[in-house]
């Protein structure tokens, strides 16, 4: 049984893609987050993230992404400190602030083992002798009072999806002001604000109640830890498991991709069954079993031709199988 959990299929400035671990696979659980949604290419992505953090900054406005912890935040940190260095006369005095006490101790992790990262940041590391996560632009805080209270500056925060913590107090206090603007890096679960606000949200409702004025920028870029339709359906053709099991998507999403699987292997050389199951749905998956003895003894003296029946006494013993005859009981099991 081989289950993805988020995964992802392309390499990107700190971690490598996921691999096909090269055994065969019976059962496929697999993630569906995206369904059938491809991602744009991650040289765009890039591109249109700091395009848009420039616009804001220039205007002199606030830039709240709100963001995990881990893995893709540390990417996003990357991108920033590299802009940064690159464009410094335009931006030495616009600071980035992460903030968050798990992000902290997760990137000095990810600085502790740099020599597991991707080829780029081996690379990055050898070339300049210094670690990419030794960052000089970006100051890691844990407290949100370390935060101005007006622009520019950049502010990657926790939680990504709005519902709560230090990104919902920046937005609550940024949304206001149509010089700020808010960038949803990540996906986005159904029901949460960081997915309303996307749809167009004009009032964003208060912790403390009543709702607040939404005049901000928001846009949208993904920078996803989860693999697009297209990757997932290749990581699919690629192990070619005879059961698949899509897990961890909308049912929406979910179903679509189902659909498109089972038309594609339509009277294929692939066997496949692809099941969608909905939360705590159980699943029956039927293999045919195959046992495989090794014969010994008297009944290995002869090599039986095709159609020949040799009978003896099966002995199992840690799932081994050995048939032998009842005279060689006694030296062989």
């Amino acid at each position: 049984v081989l289950y993805t959990g988020d995964y992802s299929r392309e390499e990107d400035r700190h971690l490598i893609p996921a691999e096909n671990p090269g055994v065969p696979i019976n059962v496929l659980i697999t993630e569906s987050t995206y369904g059938l949604h491809n991602h744009e290419p991650r040289v765009d992505r890039e591109k249109a993230l700091m395009r848009q953090v420039r616009e804001i900054v220039r205007r002199r406005g606030c830039c709240l992404m709100p963001v995990t912890a881990l893995g893709r935040t540390q990417e996003l940190l990357l991108i920033l400190e590299e802009h940064w260095r690159r464009h410094l006369n335009e931006l030495e005095g616009v600071p980035i602030f992460f903030i968050s006490a798990l992000g902290k101790t997760g990137t000095s992790l990810y600085k502790q083992y740099v020599m597991d990262m991707s080829p780029r940041i081996q690379r990055q590391l050898s070339r300049t002798g210094q670690n990419p996560f030794d960052f000089k632009y970006i100051k890691t805080r844990t407290r949100l009072s370390e935060v101005p209270d007006s622009g520019p500056c950049v502010v990657l925060a926790t939680p990504g999806m709005l519902q709560s913590g230090v990104s919902r107090q920046l937005l609550e206090r940024w949304a206001p002001g149509p010089e700020n603007g808010l960038i949803i890096t990540g996906y986005s679960v159904e029901g949460t604000i960081a997915r309303e606000i996307n749809n167009s949200m004009d009032d964003i409702p208060s912790i403390s109640g009543g709702k607040i004025a939404r005049r901000m920028v928001v846009s949208n870029i993904s920078f996803s830890a989860h693999v697009d339709g297209a990757q997932n359906c290749a990581f699919i053709d690629e192990i070619r498991a005879p059961f698949v099991v899509l897990v961890h998507g909308e049912e929406n999403a979910m179903m679509r991709l189902r659909a498109n699987l089972v038309d594609k292997y339509k009277g294929s050389d692939y066997e496949v069954s692809v099941h969608a199951p909905r939360n705590i749905q159980a699943v029956e998956l039927h293999f045919h079993g195959e046992k495989i003895a090794r014969v010994k003894g008297g009944l290995a003296s002869k090599v039986p031709a095709h159609g020949d029946v040799v009978s003896g006494v099966l002995v199992e013993k840690d799932f081994n199988y050995t048939l032998v005859d009842t005279a060689d009981l006694l030296e062989f099991t």
